[in-house]
């Protein structure tokens, strides 16, 4: 536990202090400067696009909660695998001696067994999420033709043929941005997760504690 703690929890923690604070920064800053722009092309069809956005937010927030957790889980599955490697590799002499290969080779599929399990729970998890969270966020493109079609056949406020192309150039650099704040949750939960492991480690209190005032 300890090692996958230093080893792998740490690369996973650097991974997106180096690289997801970055993208996910630029992303929200694209997200409000582009959705000023909509609002200032044509406010109706701006609000169809920008008033969803919240709700995307909460929804990737929620998903993050769930999927936290199972990150946490399979951290420690792995952590599990580690420890028959960390035991039986430097052992493997005395693996051989008393004749324990196939016994170590057991453990060791079984424990890989689990943290599959762990990982292959995860990936349906996502692989739910995401098509859902991409089909509502191109679906409020939808509504915008919805809502811009009878106004270009001149029923209701008018709106040019020029503004609405405009519009739909724009609309798709702002579904950029919440794909990839998408995208780049699920490394957020992977790093989350792996910060919680590295701190329980780093918060722990020693059991024997120097005094204070020492007497020579």
């Amino acid at each position: 536990s300890l090692i996958t703690r230093v080893s792998a929890d740490t690369d996973r923690l650097w991974e997106f202090l180096a690289f997801g604070v970055v993208d996910v920064s630029l992303s929200l800053v694209m997200l409000i400067g582009l959705g000023g722009v909509l609002l200032s092309l044509d406010w109706r069809l701006g609000l169809a696009m920008t008033l969803p956005v919240p709700l995307f937010c909460w929804g990737i927030f929620r998903h993050g909660e769930s999927i936290n957790r199972l990150f946490l889980r399979a951290w420690r599955k792995w952590s599990q695998v580690t420890d028959v490697l960390s035991d039986t590799i430097p052992g493997i002499r005395v693996v051989k001696a008393f004749n324990q290969e196939d016994r170590e080779i057991d453990r060791f599929g079984a424990r890989n067994k689990a943290v599959t399990a762990e990982f292959n729970r995860i990936h349906r998890t996502w692989t739910t999420f995401w098509p859902l969270l991409m089909l509502a966020v191109h679906g409020t493109t939808v509504v915008v033709w919805g809502l811009a079609i009878p106004r270009l056949l001149g029923d209701g406020a008018a709106l040019s043929t020029g503004t609405f192309v405009s519009f739909l150039l724009y609309t798709t650099m702002f579904i950029a941005p919440i794909e990839i704040i998408g995208q780049m949750a699920r490394t957020m939960n992977r790093a989350t997760s792996s910060a919680h492991r590295v701190f329980e480690v780093l918060d722990t209190e020693p059991e024997v504690r120097d005094p204070v005032e020492p007497v020579r």
